[in-house]
């Protein structure tokens, strides 16, 4: 039987935010438009292969006309019976469909993971802003959710995992040209759920995927959970999926500084509002569920740059706990776990950050603190902590300086923090934060953002040598080659090293001439895969033809030809 994936696609207007550094222990984000496009383009720029392995579905957004929503399945049926120029021609020409939602439903599955060192890239959508993972716990399946920019339009999309994270593929993309929103994703029961705020209508939505195999609950839609006519600056889901499965919480930071917090049961149709009476909340939410006290928890950076934990069950606020720092990409995390609650943060001591954490054995009656990584510039600014299923809390979190690396640090609900290891095979994207998840007894798994692509990677605590790979017996460097071969979007270049060694990859056209450096550095031993989307040194893409790639590891040369068609 083939399994369906299903993509949804909305288009709307809006801006970018980069982070520049400011000068200070601040940020000041940098602010950059684009064009837009159209929701059409979305399906007219379709390979051939892909319309053919596309069904698609019309959502609309706002105030809808029953003329809109006739011509919307109009067009849903000319292109699912295969006449995909005459459903674009009437999806072009018809104005009320311009910003509408493109739902497209993969036939087949589309594979997305290569390896990397001791990491996985999961899939090769650049410019990732947001990463969340979790874990179904019954059947081990991974699944992420990100948002990401590309072209003139922002995405989320979905990724599962049926291997415990050494192979990943996409089963789901939104696409939209507002302003950058948050998303969130969670587990609960069979499903995994991803919020997302829409920002055209200041809404907070809700989405889920089968844990079986990722793919979408059509019949659920998308259900909408916050719509106060205010928008929503920052989003975090959160379950009962360790202690009794039965409900979901939605937290969000309104832009009048306001916390919300919404629940459901575990259908997740239905929403409830529960005000906490809390209006100074301002940045880095995070939330997590007491798997022995009933208990949500939420953390948060006040307007005052300060850290405050709020306790639902009844509502208490506890903070200010400590200073934060005026950094408006600051986050905190907090696990909660039985009478312990964990929350990890940044502190500003001038002139550099330290990650902190605060712990209570109580439920939140007395705190303690102390420090996860020393002063730094600006580390820990991005960081995440995880305490589920008796395993103790597990931390990640990164720096900016020297080579931007990441790190994981674990320890005990009543212990000291073991050593610091480092987890990242790239150079990280300081400012986007990790996601980590414990994912069996013993073993946690990590999601992050590299440098300066902006991929996201996936490495577990049990990688210490590695992925496991076929080893040519000769223990000799090797070029396995590259595929798919010919390529149309993009191709993967595997080689073997038997040690670390100092190693360059390069492409080539038919006159020689270098088109695109993909590697030039020492590395470590092991199977390495590399992708090639069909771009230049300079950021261009390369004309559709023949080119050779050009391995070269310690005194070892190796080639090899690929084409390139459009």
């Amino acid at each position: 039987m083939k399994r369906l994936l299903f993509v949804c696609v909305l288009l709307v207007f809006g801006t970018s935010l980069l982070a520049v550094n400011n000068g200070n222990d601040g940020f000041t984000p940098g602010i950059y438009t684009n064009e837009s496009e159209p929701s059409w383009q979305i399906l007219e720029n379709l390979t051939p292969a892909e319309k053919d392995n596309a069904l698609i579905k019309i959502e609309l957004f706002g105030e809808i006309t029953e003329d809109a929503a006739l011509h919307a399945k109009s067009v849903e049926d000319i292109w699912n019976s295969g006449e995909y120029d005459r459903a674009l021609e009437l999806l072009i020409g018809y104005s009320d469909l311009q910003d509408a939602a493109i739902g497209i439903q993969w036939k087949e599955p589309i594979k997305t993971s290569v390896r990397w060192g001791d990491d996985v890239q999961i899939g090769s959508r650049e410019d990732i802003s947001v990463v969340a993972l979790d874990v179904h716990n019954g059947t081990g399946n991974l699944f992420t959710a990100f948002h990401f920019f590309s072209g003139a339009n922002y995405y989320w999309s979905v990724n599962i995992s049926l291997d415990t994270g050494k192979t990943w593929a996409e089963t789901y993309l939104w696409s939209y040209t507002s302003s950058p929103m948050d998303i969130d994703g969670v587990v609960l029961g069979d499903y995994f759920y991803v919020g997302y705020t829409e920002p055209s209508s200041s809404e907070g939505r809700i989405r889920r995927f089968l844990t079986s195999d990722g793919t979408v609950d059509a019949t659920y839609s998308f259900v909408t959970v916050i719509n106060e006519g205010v928008a929503l600056r920052d989003i975090d889901l959160a379950s009962s999926v360790d202690f009794v499965p039965t409900r979901i919480y939605y937290w969000a930071i309104m832009d009048n500084d306001s916390l919300r917090y919404y629940w459901s049961d575990q259908n997740a149709v239905t929403w409830g509002l529960i005000d906490p009476g809390i209006g100074n909340a301002d940045r880095g939410l995070d939330a997590g569920y007491d798997a022995n006290g009933d208990e949500r928890w939420a953390s948060y950076i006040g307007t005052d740059n300060s850290l405050y934990a709020v306790e639902r069950s009844p509502w208490v606020n506890h903070g200010p706990l400590d200073y934060v720092g005026t950094a408006s990409y600051a986050k905190t995390s907090i696990a909660p776990y039985r009478d312990t609650i964990m929350i990890t943060y940044p502190h500003f001591g001038g002139p550099y950050y330290s990650l902190r954490y605060r712990v209570s054995y109580d439920d939140g009656t007395n705190w303690s603190w102390g420090t996860i990584a020393s002063p730094s510039e600006y580390i820990g600014l991005m960081n995440d902590v995880t305490g589920r299923k008796g395993d103790g809390f597990g931390a990640a979190y990164q720096n900016e300086g020297g080579s931007a690396e990441g790190f994981y640090r674990h320890r005990g609900y009543y212990s000291g923090w073991a050593s610091q290891v480092s987890f990242a095979d790239n150079v990280t994207r300081f400012n986007v934060k990790p996601s980590i998840e414990r994912i069996a007894s013993g073993v946690y798994g990590i999601v992050y953002v590299n440098y300066p692509n902006e991929y996201a990677y996936f490495d577990r605590s049990d990688w210490i040598s590695g992925i496991d790979e076929e080893i040519p017996e000769d223990n000799l460097v090797r070029l396995k080659g590259n595929t798919p071969n010919p390529f149309h979007n993009n191709t993967i270049i595997s080689y073997y090293l038997p040690n670390r060694m100092r190693t360059s990859l390069k492409i080539y056209d038919v006159t020689g001439k270098l088109i695109k450096t993909l590697t030039n550095g020492e590395r470590g031993p092991g199977m390495h895969s590399i992708t090639w989307y069909g771009k230049t040194n300079n950021g261009g893409l390369a004309s559709a033809g023949v080119y050779f790639y050009r391995l070269v590891a310690g005194n070892v040369t190796e080639s090899g030809k690929m084409l390139l068609i459009k």
